[in-house]
C-alpha cells in the first residue's frame, strides 16, 4: 500500500496532536497530584487551648479548686445568670497582674423571657507566670457596692510552657 504525501502529513499532524495531548494530559495530572499532596501536607494553624470551667446553668457549686494554665492560654469561666434579673455576677478587682479579662458577655436563651435561665462568660488570657486566686461575686445591679450576694473562687496556678 502506497501512502500519498498528503496522508503522511495527516498523519503527522495526527501524531503531533496526539503527543500535545498526551504532554497536557500528563502535565496536568502532575500538577493535581502535586496540589493534591500540598494540600495534604498542609500544617494546621495553631491555636491556643482555652480551659473552660463551666458551671450547670441552675448550678449553686463553687468553682473547682484549682484551676492550672500555661502562659498565653485562655481561661473561660460559665456562670449561670438570669435574663430581666436584678443581679449579675463580676470578676474579682484588680486581677491578678498577670491575668487579663478579654471579654465578658451574657449569653441569652431563646425567647429572652424575664426570669429566663442565662449564662455570664469571662474570658481571661493568661499572660505571664503567676499564682493568685480569682473570685467571682454576685452582686445587685441597682447597688454594685453593696455586699455581694455570692462568690465563688478558684486559685489559679499559671506555669510557663
Amino acid at each position: 500500500m502506497r501512502i500519498r504525501r498528503r496522508d503522511a502529513a495527516v498523519n503527522t499532524t495526527h501524531q503531533a496532536n496526539f503527543m500535545k495531548n498526551a504532554t497536557t494530559s500528563a502535565i496536568g495530572l502532575i500538577l493535581l497530584a502535586t496540589m493534591l499532596f500540598v494540600a495534604g501536607c498542609e500544617t494546621k494553624p495553631i491555636v491556643k487551648k482555652a480551659t473552660q470551667i463551666p458551671v450547670a446553668k441552675d448550678s449553686t457549686l463553687p468553682l473547682p479548686k484549682i484551676t492550672d494554665l500555661w502562659v498565653g492560654q485562655n481561661l473561660v469561666v460559665v456562670l449561670p445568670a438570669k435574663a430581666g434579673a436584678d443581679v449579675v455576677w463580676r470578676a474579682q478587682t484588680p486581677l491578678p497582674d498577670f491575668l487579663s479579662l478579654a471579654s465578658e458577655t451574657t449569653q441569652t436563651s431563646l425567647g429572652g423571657e424575664a426570669g429566663a435561665p442565662d449564662q455570664q462568660v469571662f474570658n481571661f488570657s493568661a499572660k505571664s507566670a503567676g499564682d493568685a486566686s480569682l473570685s467571682f461575686l454576685l452582686v445587685r445591679r441597682s447597688a454594685l457596692d453593696s455586699p455581694p450576694l455570692e462568690i465563688r473562687t478558684t486559685r489559679l496556678i499559671v506555669t510557663p510552657r
